[in-house]
């Protein structure tokens, strides 16, 4: 699912995508925020919203078809962007929601917009962040595994996404990096038969941004393994995970 907003930064994570999984079903999502109260310009505000929001599809549509994908469904809707992007996510057959991080190009650190620091706290869907630092569309050849004392359904769904990728994209190399007991992270990776590089330790998560300059893609779990088991904090994203979403090097996908 591609939440459309007029981006250079959500077509260039269209286009991303698209080299990532380029036999999927594609729904681009559009929301057209409505005012909380009735004011004088009602109207014309709600149209001017909607040619916006047709208008960002219409961009993501087309850059889709220069790719060749034929496979797509388009969507407008109307209310909260974030509450509304993670009800249809969570609605429809969904595996991936792909939006940007911020509108600024150069962020001060651990800055994630707002809409997209909701649907990462609220979807139980994998969610790509393209941001600001991203580099343009590129072959995938190095993956970034982050698991940040995972739990072992999130170890289990970061390796899947990196199989998936694997099968798509060959001579793929994998780093992984384990804060945590790595056990199970190994397990995994060696029960997909997957050849891996292993970092068991860092000082900081400074050093784990730093390692996203040498890969094309991250992968890192939202919440950490023992907050799986606590109801409140089931939806928390970790400081690690906010860092690189706003900050990261390359694209991230967070499980």
């Amino acid at each position: 699912m591609i939440c459309a907003v007029k981006s250079t930064r959500i077509v260039n994570a269209t286009l991303f995508t698209v080299t990532l999984f380029p036999n999927a079903v594609y729904h681009v999502v559009a929301v057209v925020p409505k005012l909380k109260s009735r004011v004088r310009f009602t109207s014309l505000y709600d149209r001017t919203m909607k040619n916006i929001a047709e208008d960002a599809i219409a961009l993501i549509e087309l850059a889709l078809m220069r790719e060749h994908v034929l496979a797509i469904r388009k969507v407008v809707l109307e209310g909260d962007p974030a509450k509304k992007l993670v009800e249809y996510a969570e609605a429809n057959p969904i595996d991936l929601i792909v939006m940007s991080s911020a509108k600024s190009e150069t962020p001060p650190p651990e800055i994630v917009g707002s809409t997209a620091r909701k649907v990462l706290s609220k979807t139980s869907k994998p969610v790509l962040i393209y941001t600001p630092l991203s580099a343009p569309p590129h072959k995938v050849g190095k993956l970034l595994l982050v698991f940040n004392r995972a739990s072992h359904l999130d170890i289990d769904k970061i390796v899947d996404i990196a199989k998936t990728i694997t099968v798509t994209h060959s001579g793929v190399k994998i780093t992984t990096l384990v804060i945590g007991d790595p056990a199970h992270v190994k397990e995994k990776l060696e029960e997909k038969k997957l050849s891996y590089d292993l970092i068991e330790h860092t000082n900081s998560y400074e050093e784990v941004v730093e390692y996203t300059k040498d890969a094309d893609l991250v992968i890192v779990n939202k919440t950490k393994g023992f907050e799986e088991k606590i109801p409140l904090l089931r939806k928390h994203v970790t400081t690690l995970t906010r860092m690189l979403a706003g900050l990261s090097f390359s694209p991230v996908i967070v499980v």
